[in-house]
């Protein structure tokens, strides 16, 4: 999977250091890390998209690439996926919970229930042949809440097929979208201007002892 990944997102995207001069780098340019001067500033430009700026403290290309930076915040994208799943799909946008301790036991079930439905899923899916990117969730939630509240009722009615069969039909619609989605009527968000290329400024020398002051009370306090 990782390997998949990694030829995507090798395929698909360009990763190259900031141009000194303002403005977006030009198409095409390319700087070695090495030969910028320990910049700690990366641009990954994709094709027909904004370019996006990160920011990192590791130099030596051998322990952290351009390539694998770029490829590291694309992943970032499957933490998105599990916050909208977990409070959209599953409905759970607040802790009911009103103690520290309450708090993270409900949440390490509602973690363990996701990870359980996901398991199921995931080899009932591949087992039918499909990939698990096609999971619907919400899908796979219904399916799974109806065949608890049969069983717990202890009503005669039962499905045809078996529950593992059922859940490798639980994928996403195969379509294409035909327009953006910006076409879809929905109430228009504010446009604002996309702010300009950031500007890395090193910390003065009393920013760091005030930076270290306030790390040592930190600790002091905990």
């Amino acid at each position: 999977m990782f390997q998949a990944l990694w030829d995507r997102a090798s395929e698909h995207a360009r990763v190259m250091y900031d141009d000194p001069r303002p403005g977006v780098p030009e198409r095409g340019g390319f700087e070695t890390r090495a030969a910028s001067s320990k910049r700690p500033l990366i641009v990954i430009c994709d094709e027909g998209k904004r370019p996006v700026y990160l920011l990192t403290n590791v130099f030596d290309q051998k322990r952290l690439s351009d390539q694998q930076a770029g490829l590291l915040y694309r992943l970032r994208w499957g933490i998105e996926l599990y916050y909208r799943t977990t409070k959209q799909t599953f409905g759970h946008r607040r802790l009911l919970s009103h103690s520290p301790e309450a708090a993270l036991l409900e949440q390490t079930w509602m973690v363990l229930g996701l990870w359980l439905m996901q398991f199921l899923a995931v080899s009932a899916v591949e087992a039918a042949g499909h990939s698990s990117d096609c999971i619907s969730h919400a899908k796979v939630r219904n399916l799974l809440r109806r065949t608890m509240r049969l069983t717990l009722s202890r009503s005669h009615l039962r499905p045809s097929q078996p529950l593992r069969y059922r859940l490798g039909r639980a994928i996403k619609d195969q379509y294409r979208r035909a327009g953006p989605k910006q076409t879809r009527p929905h109430p228009r968000k504010k446009e604002q201007r996309p702010p300009n290329p950031p500007k890395i400024q090193l910390a003065t020398k009393f920013e760091r002892q005030r930076a270290q002051q306030l790390w040592l009370a930190a600790r002091l306090k905990s």
